[in-house]
């Protein structure tokens, strides 16, 4: 999950430089600024969705990972 949300942030930025190494001389094409806008505002969309897939229940608490018997029990919510 992580590596999708780093990508998603990097993208805009990505594409505005390739944009930037392609046109060089030229000024950016008047087309370039709402779909640079529209990208960002589809990134942190995506971003906040993927934080809610992450966030548990209001009604959950969250147990930490723990030992038992020699394995690693990993985190998870639980209900009260």
């Amino acid at each position: 999950m992580r590596l999708i949300e780093i990508a998603l942030f990097l993208s805009p930025f990505v594409a505005f430089a390739v944009l930037r190494l392609v046109l060089p001389a030229r000024g950016l094409p008047a087309w370039v600024l709402p779909v640079f806008a529209a990208s960002v505002a589809v990134m942190l969309g995506l971003l906040l969705y993927l934080r809610s897939l992450d966030a548990g229940d209001a009604e959950q608490t969250y147990v930490p990972a723990r030992l038992e018997n020699g394995q690693v029990v990993p985190g998870h919510p639980e209900r009260r």
